[in-house]
């Protein structure tokens, strides 16, 4: 299994890759991923800065999975910096977002 050191590093190169090619989709994806391990490896500034910023190149794509997955992420970093109230938002977005497909 890779380390945090080594997924970090892939997912880095991930995003240089969508940075380079223009691909926002991928860049969203990307930034996600890594909000989720700066949060897991304590980092939550980073985490959430991550997390907004795939959030609003989602919010510009309007891919769904995306959406709910980057906002799920950013509620994930929120919560461990002890920001419950934004936390609490992110993850009603997400659920409003699942809701509203599964109506749509």
């Amino acid at each position: 299994m890779a380390s945090s050191r080594d997924r970090a590093r892939f997912i880095g190169e991930g995003r240089a890759l969508a940075e380079g090619l223009g691909d926002q989709r991928r860049l969203g994806w990307a930034l996600g991923y890594l909000a989720h391990l700066y949060s897991l490896l304590g980092e939550q500034a980073r985490a959430i800065e991550a997390g907004e910023s795939a959030c609003a190149i989602a919010e510009a794509a309007g891919d769904l999975g995306l959406r709910v997955d980057a906002n799920n992420c950013l509620c994930q970093a929120l919560q461990f910096a002890g920001d419950l109230r934004r936390a609490a938002d992110a993850l009603r977005a997400a659920i409003a977002l699942l809701q509203g497909a599964l109506l749509g």
